[in-house]
């Protein structure tokens, strides 16, 4: 069975980053630049692993990104490279496509919004039934014990219980 990796980003402590950004440096940032630095994030220990990586993006509205997603795909590489003092070459081919065209994008869709449900509905049962399919499950914004966030895996399941409560 295929296991799904997911890192994930809450529009509050998103929403809080930007208007720091905001007040220090003058920049905006917008959908596109948190998109690409999680994607960075997601991939950055990951790209070395395989003899080639094909990556499929979903397209979002009708910007195809595939340059955007390259640049994030290169700046995961460097990421690695530094943190491990070392450097890979394996080739990686990016595609982009719409949920409905690849039947992929159509399951990591569905896993994610169980995911979503949990964290903004506090209702698990979608999650629960998927729940074997997720191998790893990053909450890079739950910053109680980890700076590098909470990171949930077969042997630290994401419960409800644990899901960091939304600041309101």
């Amino acid at each position: 069975m295929q296991r799904c990796k997911f890192a994930i980003r809450r529009k509050e402590d998103i929403a809080r980053i930007a208007r720091d950004i905001y007040k220090e440096k003058g920049i905006k940032l917008n959908d596109n630049d948190i998109y690409d630095n999680l994607v960075a994030q997601v991939f950055k220990n990951m790209l070395h692993q395989a003899d080639e990586n094909h990556i499929i993006f979903a397209r979002l509205k009708t910007a195809e990104r595939r340059e955007a997603l390259a640049d994030a795909i290169r700046s995961a590489k460097k990421k690695f490279e530094k943190k491990w003092k070392k450097g890979f070459d394996k080739p990686v081919i990016i595609d982009v496509k719409k949920s409905s065209e690849d039947i992929g994008l159509q399951i990591i869709d569905y896993y994610l919004w169980a995911v979503q449900r949990l964290y903004e509905k506090g209702e698990d049962k979608y999650f629960k039934i998927l729940e074997d399919g997720y191998s790893v499950i990053a909450d890079l914004d739950d910053k109680r014990k980890s700076g590098g966030g909470a990171w949930y895996t077969r042997r630290n399941p994401l419960t409800l219980e644990k899901v960091k409560p939304l600041v309101s």
